[in-house]
């Protein structure tokens, strides 16, 4: 299934204003991922729909889209390494 590139900029923006407003209220990033939890679903879909360059190039333009992922990305190389530890 395609996806135009207004689906992909509106829920780019979504999330990019969610972040915004919880970094204006001083989330840190730990704060911002657990407020986040319910927008993982969303994020993967927009990373799927953009592909690796085109989430990059959405990222560029929507700067709490770009922490979000930051805090995604430190998350999965933190359960990676096996700094964090995931519950079986």
């Amino acid at each position: 299934m395609e996806f135009t590139v207004g689906e992909m900029l509106k829920l780019a923006g979504k999330i990019d204003a969610r972040v915004q407003r919880l970094q204006k209220r001083g989330c840190d990033d730990m704060a911002i991922f657990a407020k986040m939890a319910d927008h993982m679903p969303e994020f993967k879909r927009l990373m799927c729909m953009a592909g690796k360059d085109g989430i990059g190039e959405l990222c560029g333009r929507f700067p709490g889209l770009l922490r979000y992922a930051k805090i995604l990305e430190s998350v999965a190389m933190g359960i990676r390494s096996g700094e964090i530890k995931i519950p079986r």
